[in-house]
């Protein structure tokens, strides 16, 4: 089954005789209502001219009026065919739907907030039961301080008495401490210069080793020298008889057709030549062990040398370091004692 729907429609009286009758009654009613006047207005005219006249031009304007309203007026009502937008009734079922959700909402948010406020509820007594708890505790701390607390008087009391007692006696030591603290800076200061001559003398002393032995060195790199030296003159000599030999035999090589025999003569010269040269080898070989063992000896005792120096250098240091530190710290252990 269709049915369409417009958004307009024309309404329609349905009592349509009943509007028009009542409408022709009121028309009827006015009707009398003017002829009675008219009536009226007659009567009095015959009275005299000015009345009469005035009543007929009363009468003429009210039929007048009346002819004009019986003209104009029509018994139909221009409302019954005005156009009227429809207004569509919504069905029961719908309603019933959301007035049902409604409730339930309404139940569910009830039993929400219940539930918060019972939650709150809950939260809030067990907060207030601890801070009881912790409030009982502390009064229960307190009541046993106040407990104890005539004896802790009694004994702060004696305790100060005592103190009071010991005071004279903690002044007289501290200023022994302080007489002997001072006898002590004293005597700190009198090690320092015997402790300062000591090393300057250990300094120089040490220094005039150390020169002594350069000089030693300094002598036998001189006397080396001069052995080197005499070692080249003899080596220079040794060229020179080389030489000499050199020309000799050249001169014996050129006499060779002569008769003349120089085997003895060459054998006492190849001898002597050959003991010399065992000689300087012998010479050379020494002079470089000695030479040698001079050298590692200079630079071993060099490294102990350098080594105690450090260490003196060292310990120079450190016992300034304790004495500007003692010397520091002094002033303000003396303004600590004043």
């Amino acid at each position: 089954m269709f049915r369409m729907d417009s958004s307009h429609h024309v309404t329609v009286p349905l009592r349509y005789g009943i509007k028009k009758m009542r409408k022709r009654r009121d028309l009827d009613a006015l009707l009398s209502q003017g002829h009675s006047k008219n009536g009226g207005g007659c009567g009095s005219a015959g009275g005299g001219g000015g009345p009469l006249r005035r009543g007929n031009n009363n009468n003429r304007g009210t039929l007048y009026s009346q002819d004009k309203l019986l003209n104009n007026v029509s018994t139909d009502d221009q409302e019954d065919y005005n156009w009227q937008p429809k207004v569509k009734q919504p069905t029961h079922h719908c309603g019933h739907n959301k007035h049902i959700i409604f409730r339930l909402y309404g139940i569910l948010l009830f039993v929400i907030t219940l539930s918060i406020f019972v939650g709150f509820t809950y939260w809030l007594n067990f907060n207030l039961q601890q801070q009881i708890y912790e409030y009982r505790q502390k009064v229960e701390q307190v009541s046993a301080a106040s407990q104890i607390l005539p004896d802790t008087l009694q004994a702060w009391h004696e305790t100060s008495k005592n103190l009071i007692k010991n005071q004279t006696s903690i002044s007289s030591k501290l200023s022994e401490l302080q007489q002997s603290l001072q006898v002590l800076w004293k005597n700190f200061s009198e090690y320092r210069t015997s402790q300062e001559a000591q090393k300057s003398y250990k300094e120089e002393k040490i220094v005039a080793d150390f020169g002594a032995k350069i000089e030693a060195i300094a002598t036998d790199v001189e006397s080396m020298k001069d052995h080197y030296n005499a070692v080249k003159e003899q080596q220079t000599d040794l060229q020179k008889v080389f030489e000499s030999l050199k020309s000799n035999f050249s001169d014996g090589l050129k006499n060779m057709a002569l008769p003349v025999n120089y085997t003895e003569e060459l054998k006492s010269l190849r001898t002597d030549l050959q003991s010399k040269i065992d000689k300087l080898e012998a010479n050379a070989s020494f002079i470089n062990d000695t030479l040698t063992q001079k050298s590692i000896i200079m630079q071993e005792e060099l490294v102990k040398h350098k080594t105690k120096l450090d260490e003196l250098f060292d310990r120079s240091a450190n016992i300034t370091s304790h004495v500007t530190s003692l010397e520091n710290s002094w002033p303000e252990y003396k303004q600590k004692n004043h």
